[in-house]
């Protein structure tokens, strides 16, 4: 029997409107008003704050029932379930950022940036002195590993609760051994590593992932595969390169695009203050990272400071309606939940009938200014 995700609104009392073919309500789970979308068609539901996501058994868990107990309890629902309101959604527990900071900087210094790696990233356009400023390193193979974890066991660390270490059947603590590629730093405004992403070097999908230990994770015999590990957070990156006021506007200007790399791209490249989200359906801490953008600017210019987003997504925001859908709620969410301009970024692109047509060269933002940095060097 299939259930409808507007039933089970209904039943945990959840007051919806209709709007645009979704569901629109406050979420259970954040407490955001109107971010939490729920579409009857798919059968699934999603809040634009706090990135709760998933279908109707997901749904119903999340709201502290068993599903089992729920169809069980149906011809008795709604008066069964307990209304459930702005229930804050668990979030895997990590160590604090001084902790995570100090075990991936143990974790880069001890790696290296292979030559191949490196002349990757010369090709995207950086110079030697910002790669090692940004501080890539290539993901160590077997044999790296076992250094590093020889390196842990004399120097006695620990790493509960850091995504990416796990203790193995020695009750040792390691790493993953990962399909091959370069790290890149996830940081804080302040600068600190608090998460780590790999771009990987073949063809297969994803091309980038969370360095990650989750423990629920099991090989195809349901062995668990990382004891002790930590499921890694998607965490908002920062990069500020230029700490300077627009001219006499007193308005601090800050980039939003998706991907790391790309936003450290744009910042040493253009010096620009940037933060990445992971990508335009993954909106974890965006607007908590844009209030924290508030009081980082009042710090270092006073309230009266005011703050311009500049949206910087990829291009197929053109063309994907998915995509297309995902950057207009954020750009809404901002919109709606600060008082800020938003201002949407195009590249690449040539005016038809009034409306925006993306010629589909440079696709990131990345890109583009690869293909000015060329053009430079060629005049």
């Amino acid at each position: 029997m299939e259930i409808g995700i507007k039933k089970v609104l209904f039943d945990f009392g959840i007051d919806f409107k209709r709007k645009n073919g979704e569901l629109i309500a406050d979420c259970p789970f954040c407490g955001a008003r109107k971010k939490f979308e729920a579409n009857e068609e798919k059968n699934c539901y999603h809040c634009w704050v706090c990135d709760s996501h998933g279908g109707v058994k997901n749904l119903v868990e999340e709201l502290g029932t068993n599903w089992k107990d729920y169809i069980r309890n149906l011809p008795n629902a709604p008066i069964a379930f307990t209304e459930i309101k702005h229930r804050k959604k668990k979030r895997t527990p990590h160590s604090s950022y001084e902790a995570l900071n100090n075990a991936y900087r143990f974790l880069f210094e001890n790696c290296e940036l292979s030559e191949s790696h490196k002349q990757l990233l010369l090709e995207r356009g950086l110079t030697e002195t910002e790669i090692k400023q940004l501080g890539y390193k290539t993901y160590p193979d077997e044999e790296q590993i076992s250094k590093i974890c020889k390196k842990i066991e004399d120097e006695n660390r620990t790493f509960d609760l850091i995504p990416g270490f796990y203790k193995n059947s020695h009750n040792k603590w390691t790493l993953p051994q990962l399909r091959s590629g370069f790290m890149i730093p996830i940081r804080t405004a302040g600068g600190k590593i608090v998460g780590v992403q790999i771009r990987h070097d073949d063809n297969q999908t994803p091309k980038y992932s969370w360095l990650s230990t989750n423990p629920e994770k099991t090989d195809k015999n349901g062995k668990q595969l990382y004891p002790k590990g930590t499921k890694a957070y998607p965490y908002v990156h920062w990069n500020i390169r230029n700490k300077r006021k627009l001219g006499d506007n007193n308005t601090f200007v800050l980039y939003l695009t998706e991907g790391p790399l790309k936003a450290d791209i744009l910042a040493v490249k253009r010096t620009r203050n940037v933060i990445a989200i992971p990508g335009t359906s993954s909106t974890k801490d965006l607007c908590s990272s844009i209030k924290f953008a508030y009081k980082y600017i009042g710090s270092l210019y006073g309230k009266e400071t005011k703050l311009r987003i500049v949206e910087a997504f990829d291009m197929d925001k053109t063309t994907n309606d998915n995509v297309a859908r995902n950057v207009k709620k954020i750009l809404k969410t901002l919109r709606d939940s600060f008082d800020c301009e938003v201002e949407e970024f195009y590249w690449d692109t040539a005016m038809v009938q009034d409306k925006v047509l993306w010629l589909g060269n440079y696709k990131g933002i990345d890109d583009f200014i690869m293909r000015n940095e060329r053009k430079k060097e060629n005049e």
